[in-house]
């Protein structure tokens, strides 16, 4: 049986990196001050709401430590597993769950507000960086001005060849000289 899916390798990234080392302390800070948030309102939280909070808390807090683990293992082992596994987690779970807090929070709001939207941009930047790595490129490099110059040179060949059989109704013959002509270029 051939096997056609081979796992390209990446190198890992420096900013990527940078960006989860951060993303480690704001979580730990995030972590801290939501949990005294907690505590503080504690006899507030007696409603489904406030379980959901709660809940909601722990299970962002776990998803958090998965998600930087996978981040580090899939940056640092160049293994595409693991950071697509931290690029699926950071939108589709930590996202709704770090808003959902956010939103909750009614006391501290100036504190908890400017970590949620330090992890916010940190979040957004990890996942922009991850999927730059995780990009599949090319196997020769792509000359961007030769391929927009090129294009350019299709595009008036090809306006230049309506041009000519509809103004001076050229026969065949003469068209496919132009064309080879361009076609050299």
């Amino acid at each position: 049986m051939n096997n056609n899916i081979r796992e390209l390798p990446y190198k890992p990234s420096l900013i990527l990196q940078i960006l989860m080392f951060c993303n480690v302390y704001l979580s730990i800070a995030w972590n801290v001050v939501y949990g005294f948030y907690i505590l503080y309102n504690l006899s507030n939280l007696y409603d489904l709401h406030g379980i959901c909070v709660i809940v909601a808390y722990i299970v962002g807090s776990l998803v958090e430590f998965y998600r930087l683990r996978m981040g580090y293992k899939g940056n640092l082992h160049s293994r595409p597993g693991d950071l697509c596994t931290f690029l699926i987690l950071s939108p589709f779970v930590q996202l709704p769950v770090l808003l959902f807090l956010l939103l909750s929070a009614q006391n501290f709001s100036t504190l908890i507000t400017s970590i949620a939207l330090c992890s916010f941009v940190v979040m957004a930047l990890e996942f922009v960086f991850g999927l730059a790595i995780l990009w599949p490129k090319s196997e020769k490099p792509i000359n961007l001005n030769l391929f927009c110059l090129r294009l350019f040179f299709k595009l008036t060949a090809t306006l230049c060849f309506y041009h000519l059989n509809l103004n001076y109704q050229c026969d065949q013959d003469e068209l496919s000289s132009w064309a080879e002509m361009f076609r050299e270029l």
